[in-house]
């Protein structure tokens, strides 16, 4: 962990396991929320935030599942939560409802047609994560709830590439993955330069509710 100074703190956080995730299907504008698990576990994220750095900036993906993940955080934290449309989940189109298995299988075949392409949800989920930092550049501690993809984006936007090539970035539900700004120093193109403190962090989930699919929490730290 990065010592001295902290300018800005960026906070990502996975939305709670929901019931499309329950029900391995794609869902952007048909999603029905969190399960009655994702709501515990954004209950103990909210607790476990409430006890950390003072939160500035609450801003959710308009997907509903990030939004109901990002509003028991703010009513938790007593600060409102703005959502931004560019980070909704990438938009299925015509595999709305479609599982994840079929859904494979259509990429598999090449005939992925009408699925927003993954440079169109990147062009504008960076667009998103760039008005953020364009908005919030005093300090404090900034609260970003989405989605894996969203962390995805996030770190490709800050490398300025396009692909992650072979690293994969799995989230498990309302993880957390924090970054810190660097005072006083800026990349070799003049952007502002972010130190990876943590990725995945998931300690608050009880025990026994899902992380990440095919997965459940053993062990979790208390936050009351």
């Amino acid at each position: 962990m990065m010592a001295g100074p902290i300018r800005t703190e960026l906070t990502f956080v996975r939305h709670g396991h929901a019931h499309c995730n329950a029900a391995g299907v794609m869902a952007g504008a048909t999603c029905t929320g969190l399960t009655e698990s994702g709501r515990l576990a954004a209950t103990q994220l909210a607790k476990r935030l409430a006890q950390e750095r003072p939160v500035t900036l609450l801003r959710s993906s308009s997907t509903r599942r990030a939004v109901e993940t990002a509003e028991i955080v703010g009513h938790a934290l007593r600060v409102p939560v703005r959502v931004d449309d560019d980070l909704r989940v990438p938009d299925p189109g015509p595999a709305e409802g479609m599982s994840w298995r079929d859904w494979r299988a259509v990429v598999a075949n090449g005939d992925a047609a009408g699925s927003e392409p993954w440079p169109d949800y990147l062009a504008r989920a960076s667009r998103g994560l760039g008005r953020i930092l364009d908005e919030h550049t005093a300090g404090g501690r900034v609260i970003v709830v989405g989605h894996a993809e969203t962390v995805t984006a996030a770190f490709q936007f800050l490398l300025g590439i396009y692909d992650l090539g072979r690293l994969r970035m799995n989230l498990d539900y309302t993880a957390i993955t924090t970054l810190h700004e660097l005072p006083d120093k800026t990349s070799t193109n003049g952007g502002r330069v972010w130190d990876l403190v943590s990725h995945n962090d998931s300690a608050h989930v009880p025990a026994g509710l899902p992380r990440y699919p095919g997965h459940v929490a053993a062990v979790s730290r208390e936050y009351h």
